[in-house]
């Protein structure tokens, strides 16, 4: 069993599609994973995207699995990692599984906050103009209207 080994699952109020197009996009991966070098494994179009995972002392593989869900998705975000060499002393890898997951649940609820905000925003009508009128009333634009 991998040192570190995680599960994170997370439920967006969203299209599915838009969803794994957001999982696959590198920034979201950066932002995810900062400390590591990912390869993608496997591009698996909208169930999301599988990593091989490297970085100075750790290796493994982690991704993100796009499920659809009633009128969104669940996002379920695995991380299974082991250091290079020598295992880690049990009291650093409890801080190291805390503090990832907490990490992850932030950049995860980020992009559901976007996500969600972003496929649900209302229709704005249109923003009137200035207003206008006959020249030398109110409401005409030479009456001191500055837009």
């Amino acid at each position: 069993m991998p040192q570190l080994d995680l599960i994170i699952e997370t439920y967006v109020r969203a299209e599915p599609a838009d969803l794994a197009f957001r999982v696959a996009d590198p920034v979201l991966r950066t932002r995810l994973w900062p400390q590591w070098r990912l390869e993608v494994a496997e591009e698996r179009g909208v169930e999301g995207v599988r990593w091989r995972v490297t970085g100075p002392r750790v290796t493994g593989t982690t991704e993100v699995w796009v499920e659809p869900v009633g009128e969104g998705a669940v996002l379920h975000t695995f991380v299974r990692v082991d250091p290079l060499g020598r295992r880690w002393p049990s009291w650093w890898a409890r801080w190291r599984r805390r503090r990832t997951r907490a990490h992850l649940r932030r950049v995860l609820w980020g992009l559901k906050d976007v996500t969600e905000t972003a496929s649900t925003a209302p229709v704005s009508p249109a923003v009137p103009g200035p207003p206008t009128g006959p020249p030398g009333s109110i409401a005409a634009p030479d009456a001191g209207y500055a837009p």
